[in-house]
């Protein structure tokens, strides 16, 4: 019945008190209206008999009274079946009211409790319905976002296939600029060629000028016809020096000549400390490529190498020309790594290498690889001011851990950043050194030469 269902709220306490009094009263019983009025008949005739012979005899009195009973008798049997009778009747019809009321009240309870499960029917029919609505304009929002992502990815691939397009543009033209390049490469060759033989002239002239000087006092009889020639070469040498000079301000030629050799020592310290295990690789391939690059414009470069760490010591190569030996000099350190950087120990065994009496004339350069830290002991002011006055700058290539150039992961307060600024030297990460090495090599030759065509 409704009273059963776990879905609908159960019969209110006030509507269940009344359905239980209704039912107290159905079951109570109910005096007969005919059992009364039959009692009440009897009565009545019994007087009415005593009043109609109250003279009779004695005899006919007894006789009268056995009549009278017989009378009453059968009377009483009849009264008494006929008040039977209607004593069942009545039972069964307080039996049927009291069944009726029962059914009643019961129909009542199903009444109310389908009532109550109408109206929370209803509740629930508008909850749906309101939740439907919003279903429906969810839906239609997601639709509408839908539509909006799929123009987005639309424009999102026409935007990749310009940037595919203008990538192959620039492929295209790379092509061009290689091509360019390497016809200004072969010409500055055969400029560079040139100028090794105007050197070569000009150092014959200056030998010439040499042995005419140291002769003079004792050619003073020859003087006048000498006088002449001195003049005339020195015409033809300031002519000479003119179109180098020329040569060199219209087409920075030996900067484009990769074969220009020149006196010139380079220090690499290289770091090994424990920051650094997981850039190994990284460093092996920026030292492999700044040992090519200087091969590649100087064949005449020595190279000094210098490992440092709190776990490594005394582990340095010194300057020579770049070999076998130059490349695999690297795996020493990194099979002992580990612990702080030692850039104070570093610095001074540069300045000892470039204090050399054999280096003298030579360009002198200093390049650092690390990750960008530089704890442990600092290099000392006198250590600046001896490589500073041995004419050497302090570059610094720095492999970061997140790839980027930037500050040391340690934010510490000492860096690869303050010993180059301290020696008015670079710092170039992980993207940018080799275009940086190439400028500053090109810029040691340029210098070397310009130096030696003003002699």
């Amino acid at each position: 019945m409704a009273n059963n269902d776990n879905n609908n709220p159960g019969m209110p306490l006030a509507a269940s008190s009344n359905a239980s009094m209704k039912m107290k009263m159905a079951t109570a019983p109910v005096p007969s209206d005919k059992t009364t009025n039959i009692a009440t008949d009897s009565t009545a005739t019994q007087k009415a008999a005593n009043e109609t012979n109250p003279q009779s005899q004695p005899g006919d009195l007894t006789h009268h009274q056995a009549m009278t009973s017989d009378k009453s008798k059968k009377h009483g049997k009849t009264e008494n079946s006929r008040k039977l009778e209607l004593s069942v009747q009545t039972i069964q019809l307080a039996e049927s009211l009291r069944t009726e009321r029962d059914q009643r009240t019961a129909l009542e309870a199903d009444l109310s409790s389908a009532m109550e499960k109408l109206s929370s029917l209803t509740i629930r029919n508008e909850y749906f319905e309101d939740q439907h609505k919003k279903d429906a304009e969810s839906l239609t929002q997601q639709d509408v976002r839908l539509q909006s992502e799929r123009d987005l990815r639309a424009n999102l691939e026409a935007c990749l296939q310009d940037a595919m397009n203008e990538r192959d543009n620039l492929a295209a033209e790379f092509g061009n600029l290689k091509e360019l390049y390497s016809e200004d490469f072969e010409k500055g060759k055969e400029q560079a060629e040139k100028i090794h033989r105007l050197d070569d002239e000009l150092k014959d002239i200056r030998s010439q000028l040499e042995q005419l000087s140291a002769n003079q006092k004792a050619l003073q009889e020859e003087y006048d016809d000498a006088k002449s020639t001195v003049v005339s070469l020195r015409q033809s040498l300031k002519s000479r020096e003119d179109e180098i000079q020329q040569l060199t301000a219209s087409g920075s030629v030996e900067a484009k000549d990769p074969g220009g050799r020149f006196p010139q020592t380079i220090v690499i310290g290289v770091d090994t400390s424990g920051s650094t295990y997981s850039l190994v690789d990284n460093i092996k391939q920026a030292y492999t490529n700044v040992l090519h690059a200087i091969s590649q414009f100087n064949g005449d470069a020595k190279v000094g190498v210098i490992i440092h760490s709190s776990s490594v010591w005394n582990v340095t190569l010194p300057p020579a020309a770049i070999s076998h030996a130059t490349r695999r000099f690297l795996e020493n350190g990194f099979n002992r790594m580990g612990g702080e950087e030692r850039y104070a120990y570093c610095l001074e065994q540069a300045v000892n290498m470039f204090s050399s009496e054999e280096l003298d004339d030579s360009k002198k350069l200093l390049l650092l690889i690390g990750d960008g830290d530089a704890v442990g002991p600092r290099p000392t002011r006198d250590t600046y001011i001896r490589l500073k006055g041995n004419g050497a700058l302090a570059h610094s290539i720095v492999i970061s851990h997140d790839g980027k150039f930037s500050r040391p992961m340690y934010g510490i307060e000492y860096s690869m950043w303050d010993i180059s600024r301290a020696t008015g030297g670079r710092v170039e990460g992980k993207n940018t050194y080799l275009s940086a090495l190439d400028e500053i090599l090109r810029h040691e030759r340029e210098q070397h030469f310009l130096s030696s065509s003003s002699l």
